[in-house]
C-alpha cells in the first residue's frame, strides 16, 4: 500500500491557509527560482488554496521544485505519476522520482518505492529490493516500514520466512499504534504461529486495534464471543462487536450481523434486520453480502422472493469471486431457474467455484463429469471432484464416492472402502448414506454383519422420510420384532 503525502506546507512560514495575495507572492518567488515557493504554489494549485484548483499547474510547479532537488516535491511528483495527478499516469515515471527522494533520505519515499518494487510497477518485480527499501524506511522510525517487513517475513518474501522476526517487526509498528500490525500480533497469538497460542494475548491486542474503532479487530473480538475463545461465550456481546463494526461498513462484520438476525443469535430473530444488514454490505461491493441478499430473495426471506433478483445479486456476487455465488449461478443454469437453462454455462461456474475450493461444487462438477452433462462424460474426472469434495467433509460427495466403490463405478469395487464412505456420510445425516450403510451391516459387505447396526441406521434415515428405508423396516418388523438397542 503506498504512502499518501499529505500536502503540508514546506516552508512553514504560513500558519493558516494562504490568501490569494500571499500566493501571488509565492508566485513572484517561484518565478524567480526559490524553490520552496515553487513547492507552496504547486500544493495551493493542487488543493485550491487563493487560486482556482488546477492538477496541471500543480504538476509543473511540482516538476519545476523537485528539478532542484527537493525532497517533498519529488514525492509530490512521483504520486502525481502515479496516480494521474494532471498528467499521464506512468509508474515509471513514479518510480524515477520517489527513487530520487529515497536516495536523499525520504523514509515516505523509500516506502513507496518499495511497494512499486513488491509489485513490479515501473520497476522490475523484486521483493529483495523492496526489503531493502523498507528496511531502510523503518530504521528511521516509519511504522508502516516495520509492518511491511513483518509481512515479508511471515511469507518468505525477499527474506527467509520467520515467524519469530515477522512478530518481532509487527510489535515495532503495533507500539506506534498501527492497527493492523497489532491485529496480526492477535491472529499469531490466537493461531499459535511462532509464540505459544494464548487466547488472552490476542484479545489484548485485538482490544488496542478495537478501542480505536478497528473493524477487523471488532470483527474478531465478535468472532471470540460468539464461540467462546478466550471470553465467555456470549451471543449477545458478539452481536455488539459486529454492530459497532457494521456501522463502520466492515463488510464481514455485517454479513455476520445479518446472519444472527436471521438465526436469532444474541438478537430477537428478524428476517428484514437481516436483510438490512446483507443489503448495506451488498450494496458496498461485498460479496458475501451480496450471495446472502440473493439467497434472500431465491427464497422469500425477508423480501419478496424475486428469482430475477436473486440472478442479479449473485452474478454480482460471482463476478467478485464468491465461490458460493458462483456455485448458486451453477446451480441456476442447470436447473435452468431465473436464466436460460444451459448446462455448459453450469459447469463452467461449478468449475469457477471447484477451483477455489468450494466442496459443494465440486461434488456437482463431479456429478456432471459422471452424467456426461454439459462437459464429455468422464469417469475418472468424476472420481476426481468426489474425492476431492469428500476429502473436505461434504456428505454428498462422500455418499457419491461410496456408491461408486460398492459399484465398481469408474473404480475397482472395494466394499470395505464404499461402507468407509458410507459411514463418514451417514454420520452427517445424509439419509441416502444411512440407508446403504444399513444394508452394508443388512449383508456383511465391506463391515461385519450386524443387524443391530443395520437397524440403526434405517431408523436414523427413517425419521427423516426415507421411502426405502421405510420399506425394510416394514419388511423386518413383519418377519420378528426389532431390537430396541441401538448402534453406531
Amino acid at each position: 500500500m503506498l504512502p499518501i503525502l499529505m500536502p503540508a506546507m514546506a516552508t512553514a512560514q504560513v500558519d493558516k491557509l494562504p490568501t490569494a495575495a500571499q500566493v501571488q507572492r509565492y508566485l513572484q518567488k517561484a518565478t524567480a527560482g526559490d524553490v520552496d515557493a515553487q513547492y507552496n504554489v504547486a500544493i495551493c494549485y493542487e488543493h485550491g488554496y487563493g487560486v482556482d484548483q488546477s492538477d496541471s499547474a500543480a504538476y509543473s510547479w511540482y516538476l519545476k521544485a523537485a528539478e532542484q532537488g527537493d525532497v517533498e516535491a519529488q514525492c509530490h511528483l512521483a504520486r502525481c505519476y502515479l496516480n494521474g495527478v494532471g498528467v499521464d499516469t506512468s509508474a515509471r515515471d513514479a518510480a524515477v522520482w520517489y527513487r530520487k527522494a529515497a536516495e536523499q533520505g525520504s523514509p515516505d519515499a523509500q516506502y513507496a518505492l518499495a511497494g512499486l518494487c513488491a509489485e513490479g510497477k515501473g520497476v522490475r518485480q523484486s521483493y529483495t529490493d523492496a526489503v531493502r527499501w523498507w528496511r531502510m524506511a523503518a530504521s528511521q522510525g516509519l511504522a508502516t516500514a516495520w509492518f511491511e517487513l513483518g509481512m515479508c517475513y511471515d511469507k518468505g518474501h525477499g527474506v527467509e520466512q520467520s515467524y519469530s522476526e515477522a512478530l518481532q517487526c509487527w510489535q515495532r509498528a503495533a507500539s506506534q499504534g498501527v492497527t493492523a500490525a497489532q491485529n496480526n500480533i492477535a491472529s499469531y497469538y490466537y493461531e499459535g504461529h511462532g509464540v505459544s497460542q494464548s487466547f488472552a494475548e490476542a484479545i489484548y491486542w485485538w482490544n488496542k486495534s478495537a478501542s480505536k474503532g478497528d473493524g477487523d479487530a471488532l470483527f474478531a473480538l465478535g468472532n471470540c464471543c460468539l464461540y467462546g475463545s478466550g471470553v465467555k461465550q456470549s451471543a449477545s456481546d458478539a452481536c455488539d462487536y459486529f454492530l459497532q463494526a457494521a456501522e463502520k461498513e466492515h463488510g464481514a462484520s455485517q454479513v455476520e450481523l445479518g446472519r444472527c438476525y436471521e438465526k436469532g443469535l444474541g438478537v430477537k430473530a428478524s428476517a428484514t434486520e437481516a436483510v438490512h444488514w446483507f443489503r448495506r454490505a451488498a450494496e458496498h461491493g461485498y460479496a458475501q453480502g451480496q450471495c446472502n441478499l440473493a439467497r434472500c430473495y431465491e427464497l422469500g426471506i425477508g423480501e419478496t422472493a424475486s428469482t430475477a433478483e436473486a440472478v442479479k445479486w449473485y452474478n454480482l456476487a460471482a463476478e467478485n469471486g464468491d465461490k458460493e455465488a458462483l456455485y448458486r449461478m451453477g446451480i441456476m443454469y442447470y436447473v435452468g431457474r431465473g436464466v436460460k437453462r444451459s448446462l455448459t454455462e453450469a459447469v463452467r461456474y461449478f468449475r469457477l467455484a471447484a477451483e477455489k475450493g468450494y466442496a459443494p461444487a465440486q461434488n456437482s462438477l463431479g456429478m456432471c463429469y459422471d452424467k456426461g452433462e454439459g462437459v464429455e462424460q468422464s469417469l475418472p474426472e468424476a472420481l476426481h471432484w468426489y474425492r476431492v469434495a469428500a476429502e473436505q467433509g461434504d456428505s454428498e460427495a462422500q455418499y457419491n464416492l461410496g456408491l461408486c466403490y460398492d459399484t465398481g463405478h469408474g473404480v475397482e469395487k472395494q466394499h470395505d472402502e464404499a461402507a468407509a464412505w458410507f459411514l463418514k456420510s451417514a454420520r452427517q445425516g445424509n439419509s441416502d448414506a444411512q440407508f446403504d450403510l444399513g444394508m452394508c451391516y443388512y449383508l456383511g459387505r465391506g463391515v461385519e454383519h450386524s443387524m443391530t447396526n443395520a437397524l440403526y441406521w434405517w431408523r436414523k434415515a427413517e425419521k427423516q422420510n426415507h421411502r426405502k428405508a421405510k420399506r425394510m423396516l416394514a419388511r423386518i418388523n413383519g418377519e420378528k420384532p426389532a431390537s430396541k438397542t441401538g448402534g453406531k
